[in-house]
Order: structure tokens, then sequence, then C-alpha cells
């Protein structure tokens, strides 16, 4: 027994280490502040914390990291595995990791690459970015990421199509959904994401518009249908879906979502019409000039004369 315990004096509290997460975060699900999951006006303790102090992790439009909404700066090799491993809602392999984020390289190279950029997110601002262990690697829990919300709002909108919508939808969170995922990245995995993002965001844009329309809230659902045009102009349903919403509003003058997305084809100025009477001379029995044909031995040996 301590000296303070004899004297009846209880020892101080101890302060829990900087690098440890809060139970409040650890137990139950994660929740993304804002997502639909939750009902409106609600904050649960792991949403608050994690939005005070905790990272968050933007692809959506450009890739940023900040930290109680200050950016931090991260070099080009950490950006790479922060935004590769944003886009896994999952722990995955080191070598699958490796394997990507450094194709041209062989497996000890590659594998190398991938500790060396761990270390260095290890020792800078992003120390509390990434979880690391002997076979896998993934995000920390207490990071969010926009484009998981994204994805939660997207498929909630396809699966409740014909169910009236369970949380009120903002113009902030349709105009998320008509973003695209780090537009000015080209890297192979990059672009397979992307594809599978904009099909997806487009079935639940269109989904959103024809849900907004039913309940007559005009405004957000012509703002869906045209985030699934600027994503895909050339859509023929998003179209359709903008003319009814000028209908449903009594705008018969005004049913066209901007330029026709089909113009009518024209001739190009070369193409002219056949001059009438160029088979005259045909019917008539004269025969056409034709062009004398070149003799045989043009292009190839001639003979000599003598």
């Amino acid at each position: 027994m301590t000296r303070d315990a004899r004297n009846g004096v209880q020892p101080p509290a101890r302060a829990p280490h900087a690098g440890t997460t809060p139970l409040a975060c650890v137990a139950g699900p994660r929740r993304h502040p804002g997502s639909l999951s939750d009902p409106p006006g609600a904050s649960g303790a792991c949403a608050g914390c994690c939005d005070d102090t905790g990272h968050h992790v933007r692809l959506i439009d450009g890739f940023d990291v900040s930290i109680a909404g200050a950016s931090i700066e991260l070099s080009r090799g950490c950006q790479r595995l922060v935004a590769f491993l944003a886009l896994w809602e999952r722990p995955v392999l080191r070598s699958f990791v490796s394997g990507n984020l450094w194709p041209d390289s062989d497996i000890e190279h590659a594998n190398a690459s991938l500790r060396t950029t761990l270390w260095r997110l290890s020792t800078g601002r992003g120390n509390d970015l990434v979880n690391a262990t002997a076979s896998h690697v993934s995000l920390h829990q207490s990071v969010s990421v926009d484009y998981h919300d994204a994805l939660a709002w997207s498929r909630q909108a396809i699966t409740t199509a014909t169910e009236p919508l369970p949380a009120p939808w903002t113009l902030a969170k349709i105009d998320t959904l008509a973003g695209d995922i780090l537009p000015d990245w080209y890297d192979d995995w990059v672009l397979v994401a992307r594809e599978r993002f904009r099909q997806l965001r487009l079935h639940a844009l269109e989904a959103l518009c024809e849900q907004l329309t039913a309940t007559r809230r005009f405004g957000e659902a012509l703002m869906a249908g045209l985030g699934a045009i600027q994503i895909e102009p050339l859509r023929e349903s998003a179209h359709r879906m903008v003319i009814a919403v000028h209908l449903q509003e009594d705008n018969q003058m005004c049913p066209s979502a901007g330029p026709h997305p089909f113009p009518a084809r024209r001739a190009p100025p070369s193409c002219k019409s056949p001059r009438r009477g160029a088979g005259a001379d045909r019917r008539r029995g004269r025969p056409r000039a034709r062009r004398s044909a070149p003799p045989c031995w043009i292009g190839s040996w001639a003979p000599t004369a003598g």
C-alpha cells in the first residue's frame, strides 16, 4: 500500500497517451459526421470527437488532408499511399499496396518503398493516418473520408429509390455527388475507381432527382438532374429527368436542360448534290471521254532502240 493510500489521499487520474484513441471512438461502428445513417440533428460522441480532433481525407475534386480543419503538407509518395488506402474501406495486404503504387519495381524494391513511405508518415504530422501491421495496411479508425460518405449516400439513394428519403438532402451533398475523385491523377488504380464511382453517382443522382420531384422539392431535384448531366452530357435518362422537373413546375416554355444533346446532323460544306443532267450525255448515246492509259512500260524497264 502506498503512502497516499494509507493517508486516505486518492492518486490523480492518469491522462491517456496522446497516441491512444478515446473509447467513445472505438466502441460501436464508426459513423462519419453528417452521414445518412444518423437521424437529423443527432451527433454522437464518436462523430463529435473525430470531427474536432481527427483527420479528414478529401478525394473528391482534389486531394487534401486536414486536422481540425487545417490542411497539412505531405510528400507525393505519402499522398499516393493515403489516397490508395482511402479508396478501400478495409485493410489491404502490403504486397497489394506496393504492387499497385510501384508497378515498375520488383517485389523487393516495391516493399522497400512502402516501408520508407510508412516511416515518413510516422515521423511527420501524418503519424495518426495509417495503421500498419506485419501483413496489412489501412487508414486509422478516426480518419474520415469524403469518398466513403459519398458512397454511403449513393447506395442509400439507389436502394431507397421507391421510399421516402430517410434524411433531408441538402444542396451541398448533391454537389459532392456531382464531383469526381482525384480529377488530376492518372494512375491506373485511380481510373478504375473513378469509373466505378462515376456509374454509382450517376444512378444515385437520377434516383434523387426522381424522389425529390415526387416530394415537390424542385430546386434540389433540378440540381441533382443537372449534376447527372454534368457527369455525362449525352445521357438521355438524365435529360428526361430534368425535362420532367420543368414540366412539374408548369414551365412549358423551358423544358430543356440547355443545348440539345443530339444536334441535327448537317451535310459538310464539301458535299454537294450532283449536277442536274450530269448523265444526259450517257443517256443520249454519247460515249464519255476516257483518259488514255499510260504505256505499260512506264514505271518499269523500257527497251532501247537498236
